[in-house]
């Protein structure tokens, strides 16, 4: 029984185990994450459009959004590190644009 376990558990066998390839970590591709941003952000316009008859009011807003994912989310090229202050402007533009909303379903007496 003895040398069973010891075949086993011996140092050879052991080190087969220790030197196996090990799989890579699966990270979704930059430009993938970016699409996904985008499409976000295209159903939240969508939806928008869905719920309010004129939501011209909000070009300035949206275009002022758009252009802040373009730059921090591309579709082309080389997807640059985005730093605290971006993700806080993207933010900023977020909240904005979410109490611009409210107050227009306050005026409109469309429920959320």
């Amino acid at each position: 029984m003895n040398s069973r376990l010891d075949e086993l558990f011996s140092a050879e066998k052991l080190r087969e185990n220790w030197h196996r390839p090990v799989l890579p970590e699966y990270k979704p591709e930059p430009i993938a994450l970016n699409l996904a941003v985008h499409a976000h952000y295209q159903k939240l316009q969508q939806l928008l459009i869905a719920k309010y008859v004129d939501i011209s009011c909000l070009s300035v807003n949206f275009d002022e959004l758009t252009d802040a994912i373009n730059q921090a989310y591309p579709l082309e090229g080389v997807n640059p590190l985005l730093d605290a202050e971006e993700k806080q402007r993207i933010v900023g533009l977020l909240e904005h644009l979410e109490n611009l909303i409210w107050a227009m379903s306050l005026s409109t007496g469309v429920s959320e």
